[in-house]
């Protein structure tokens, strides 16, 4: 896996806590075992994968479940996620990456449905700075859904 250089942060949309909504729909924790809510999630097919975005006060986490072929909701494999990515920035503002593939065997159970996502795993540092900071990766535990009400994608075809 290739070191991405943290000097511009390749994606910066956490947003300080006082802009995020008072709705907790989750929560996060890693590194520390600070348990870190969840507060913003989007849920959506984007073909061949359903793809999950939690936000919380300086970190994003992104879960991908994966179909072969998937056009709908019952394409996709929710007993096991395909993907999991975080991202977070400290108080010094240093921003880290860690990431996971289920290919790889470290990868834990991590398992959901349309409407949330759960699990553990371990997540392998993918930046200098989770490096030098944190090691070669951590481990996360986590639980989200999809807010009430919101556009999930059309269970029929």
């Amino acid at each position: 896996m290739a070191c991405s250089r943290d000097d511009v942060p390749e994606h910066a949309v956490m947003l300080p806590p006082e802009n995020l909504p008072d709705t907790v729909l989750g929560y996060a924790a890693w590194g520390d075992g600070e348990r870190r809510d969840i507060r913003r999630v989007r849920c959506e097919l984007d073909e061949p994968f359903y793809v999950m975005k939690a936000e919380g006060a300086d970190f994003e986490l992104q879960v991908g479940f994966w179909g072969s072929d998937a056009e709908k909701l019952e394409d996709i494999d929710f007993e096991q996620a395909d993907s999991v990515e975080l991202r977070a920035v400290d108080e010094e503002l240093h921003y880290y990456r860690y990431t996971i593939l289920r290919m790889l065997p470290e990868m834990g159970q991590v398992a959901g449905s349309p409407g949330l996502a759960g699990g553990k795993t371990y997540l392998r540092s993918t930046s200098e700075t989770a490096i030098a900071d944190h090691g070669p990766g951590v481990d996360i535990d986590f639980e989200f859904s999809c807010p009430a009400g919101s556009a999930l994608p059309d269970a029929e075809s």
